[in-house]
């Protein structure tokens, strides 16, 4: 007896089968036999591939004219961008046009490096008060009017 810490597997036993057992009337798995669907038209059921293995009437292709048959170089090879989206081009040529002014931008000649002071520690520089435009009218009175 194994301990009452362990389990037990399960247990079968090997014996004939008891009389009424024997009495059950069923079928055998070779009793139901369904109907060929190869060759010949079933009514009610989709047909098999027909195959037939008849001798060729032409040996090895001599009586055939193989000049009208298409070969390799009758085809056509189009490229896959007629039927495909293709990836973007790129080329080491030089420009054929001058370029657009939204591409024109200052060349390294067009800075002044030693007119920079943002690396130079300073104090804050704040200014409190009124910014007069150059560009706007001055206000004119009545007494500047009349005169």
């Amino acid at each position: 007896m194994p301990p009452l810490t362990q389990r037990k597997g399960p247990a079968y036993s090997i014996s004939p089968r008891s009389r009424q057992r024997s009495l059950d009337v069923t079928p055998g798995p070779n009793t139901y036999s369904l109907p060929s669907t190869l060759g010949d038209h079933v009514v009610g059921m989709e047909s098999g591939p027909g195959v037939s293995m008849l001798p060729r009437n032409d040996y090895f292709h001599f009586a055939k004219d193989l000049a009208k048959s298409p070969g390799p170089a009758r085809y056509e090879v189009k490229t896959p961008s007629v039927t495909k989206r293709s990836n973007p081009k790129f080329s080491i040529t030089g420009r054929n046009r001058p370029p657009s002014p939204k591409n024109i931008v200052p060349g390294p000649g067009a800075y002044s490096p030693e007119t920079v002071t943002t690396h130079i520690k300073s104090s804050p520089r704040y200014h409190i008060g009124v910014k007069h435009s150059d560009f706007m009218l001055p206000t004119l009175t009545l007494a500047d009017v009349n005169d």
